[in-house]
């Protein structure tokens, strides 16, 4: 320890050295965690699914299914076929039917559930059909009672305007 350039000759110096090395293997630790770490971000709020989305379908059939199974008396199991039965939708529909309805202008072969891909059930895809043969019907129903009035009065055309308001107005009542 004859040496000048030794710094463990400098017995004042050990202490304050060793507090600065502690000090900067800290700071080095905690930015070192800094950056490993990305600042917490808000969960990105999901899209509200619009009325014809195959989801939202299934949603409102589960809500009617729900709300039927409260109208039955306490002890009895409500099942989606009693469901199906008490409110006249078929029980089954044919393939094709099905085929149709995972088509890719329909709801897709896939229903895609937080990022993962999966089948569409028989339950889903019955909700889907229900709600497009109802949407049929509503639009074959205004079709008939345009004709009807188109027949008594010649002067009553159906206006794409007037169309456009309609189903403008039947997508907000969805």
């Amino acid at each position: 320890m004859r040496s000048k350039s030794c710094l463990l000759r400098f017995n004042t110096y050990t202490k304050e050295i060793e507090e600065m090395n502690a000090a900067d293997a800290a700071l080095d630790a905690a930015l070192i965690r800094l950056r490993a770490t990305p600042p917490p971000q808000p969960a990105p709020e999901p899209l509200p699914l619009l009325y014809l989305q195959a989801e939202a379908i299934y949603l409102q059939y589960q809500h009617d299914r729900n709300e039927w199974y409260k109208t039955l008396p306490q002890g009895v199991t409500g099942t989606d076929e009693r469901y199906r039965r008490a409110t006249g939708l078929p029980l089954v529909y044919e393939e094709a039917e099905y085929n149709k309805a995972r088509g890719r202008r329909e709801m897709g072969m896939y229903c895609i559930e937080k990022g993962r891909r999966r089948h569409w059930t028989k339950e889903e895809m019955n909700a889907w059909i229900d709600r497009e043969k109802e949407e049929e019907q509503r639009d074959k129903q205004k079709a008939v009672e345009d004709w009807a009035r188109d027949q008594y009065d010649p002067d009553h055309r159906v206006s794409l305007q007037r169309r456009w308001g309609e189903i403008e107005r039947d997508l907000q009542n969805q």
